[in-house]
């Protein structure tokens, strides 16, 4: 991971405990439901960014077995010509 993905989770993670705590010291009224909400937006926000990370691993994997794959063909063209 780069370092500006490295901060981007963190401030990601520092809002969402900001998030939880408010929740957690209002539980009643509308304050407390409007938190509630926003509690789960973060949380959704959680998912989706979870997601993306893997997905992005993912391509990143497949990326990587396509590069060996294709060096080993080019490889085994090159030096072996019969």
């Amino acid at each position: 991971m780069s370092r500006d993905q490295v901060r981007g989770m963190t401030a990601v993670l520092g809002i969402g405990l900001m998030g939880w705590t408010c929740v957690a010291w209002a539980q009643q009224g509308p304050v407390g439901q409007g938190l509630n909400e926003a509690g789960r937006a973060v949380k959704r926000g959680f998912q989706t960014a979870g997601q993306a990370v893997q997905g992005g691993f993912q391509k990143t994997r497949t990326g990587v077995h396509n590069m060996e794959v294709i060096s080993r063909v080019y490889s085994r063209l090159h030096w072996d010509k019969a």
